[in-house]
């Protein structure tokens, strides 16, 4: 699975609103602006009505450092987005594991207990919103799914 890193947008160029067709697909894309601000509006456009086409786009945003971004994304969780979110990574285990692997790092340099920047809140493992994602995802995928067992 490919999706990009990062994309350059002119946001104001975009002449997409929300009740066109492929505003969704844009909005997608948008999660991977190169301005944090654009990527955390594009999130929680995609979280109001998240297709598992828009999940590899949300997974991808759990493994970035933005807890601002995070936290949108835990507050939109639904049953629905939480069942696409977790068919999406039963379905692609290995970079799953990546972006919990990534949760880790993010978690160890930006926000750790002891961290060193005055500009942000320092947090424990058990009180880090992308830690919680992972195990609130983790939780709605069956045994049997997570196992191979389909």
């Amino acid at each position: 699975m490919f999706i990009p890193a990062r994309l350059r947008f002119t946001s104001e160029r975009l002449r997409l609103t929300d009740g066109d067709a492929p505003f969704p697909f844009a909005r997608a894309l948008q999660t991977r602006s190169n301005d944090g601000f654009e990527r955390q509006r594009a999130a929680r456009d995609l979280m109001r009505d998240l297709q598992p086409w828009g999940a590899p786009f949300v997974v991808a945003l759990i493994g970035e450092y933005i807890v601002e971004i995070l936290d949108d994304i835990a507050a939109a969780l639904t049953p629905d987005s939480t069942r696409t979110l977790g068919d999406f990574i039963t379905d692609n285990a290995a970079y799953w594991q990546t972006t919990k692997q990534r949760v880790a790092s993010y978690w160890n340099v930006y926000y750790r207990a002891n961290a060193s920047s005055e500009q942000r809140r320092p947090y424990g493992r058990n009180e880090y919103v992308g830690f919680k994602l992972v195990e609130h995802i983790e939780a709605a995928v069956p045994r049997h799914r997570q196992a191979g067992e389909e």
